[in-house]
């Protein structure tokens, strides 16, 4: 994320840095920082377990090397009719070093086995830590920035929502205060929850509701709903694309049912970079609208 950090943190600068997208921001620097120093060290333990094993394995080649070449030279003397008993007798040291090697390649194999299996750990942590700052990322863009953007819309502007007179009606017959009440504020999470359980009619509101079309941000949709979709597999199906998955994206995409749909570095830096342009589009025309208005 390094890379690409720079450039994604320009666009907060084309929308004012308030509530809430300031937090969002935070959360971004926060997962960048994270992203980077878990992938560095299990980069650098990584190689660094990859170069002990390397000598280990070195180490074995050369004790082999040696017992092949004492076993040439006791063949090689025994082979011999000339040589003396006494210089055969001689050939004892030789081949109690060469016992000696057999020990020491069984405690290279036992070594190496060991590092191999600390070796393969970081590089199943460093594959695991790709999904689980992908999983946070859309949670922070989409159950906190957006959830509190359209929080943050019905608390200033009530009335901007389709049924607001509904929930006023309902208040009026409980014969509540609207304002500061404990039921008002009730009646506003409950209408966020219940958008916010379905993409479509999250996206429905912000363009019906307060003329936030988010067509217009320049962000393909169809990439938001597929960075949702995959975060969704993650969290439930270990990242293993299934029929819901599928109807979600639609039946254009190339990913098969049972694959694993793979989270890579690049593919975390474009979605943090697709996120966070939509999430800045967002909040830039909703403290126009609205924001601005009630600082007015």
């Amino acid at each position: 994320m390094a890379e690409t950090k720079s450039s994604v943190s320009d666009l907060f600068s084309e929308a004012p840095l308030s509530e809430p997208l300031k937090t969002y921001k935070d959360n971004i620097e926060a997962l960048d920082a994270v992203a980077i120093m878990s992938l560095e060290t299990a980069l650098t333990k990584e190689e660094k377990w990859a170069k002990v094993g390397g000598e280990i394995i070195q180490v074995a080649r050369d004790l082999r090397r040696s017992r092949e070449e004492s076993k040439s030279k006791i063949d090689q003397l025994e082979g011999d009719k000339t040589i003396t008993a006494q210089a055969k007798e001689s050939l004892e040291p030789l081949r109690e070093c060469i016992h000696k090697i057999e020990d020491l390649l069984k405690d290279c194999q036992s070594m190496a086995q060991s590092y191999l299996q600390i070796y393969n750990s970081y590089r199943r942590q460093r594959k695991i830590i790709m999904p689980m700052l992908f999983v946070y990322l859309v949670t922070i863009w989409w159950d906190a920035f957006i959830i509190d953007t359209m929080r943050k819309i019905i608390r200033l502007h009530p009335n901007s929502i389709s049924d607001y007179e509904k929930m006023m009606r309902l208040i009026r017959l409980t014969k509540w205060n609207v304002n500061g009440e404990a039921l008002w504020d009730y009646l506003i999470e409950c209408k966020v929850r219940k958008l916010s359980s379905k993409q479509k009619a999250v996206l429905r509101c912000f363009k019906q509701d307060w003329e936030i079309d988010l067509k217009v941000s320049g962000v393909p949709l169809d990439k938001v709903i597929e960075i949702r979709a995959r975060r969704n597999i993650w969290v439930h199906n270990k990242g293993v694309i299934n029929q819901q998955y599928i109807d979600m994206v639609g039946g254009d995409t190339s990913h098969k049912r049972g694959r694993v749909a793979k989270i890579t570095y690049k593919y975390l830096v474009e979605s943090e970079a697709t996120l966070t342009k939509l999430a800045v589009y967002i909040h830039k025309i909703a403290h126009e609208k609205y924001y601005m208005e009630r600082i007015l």
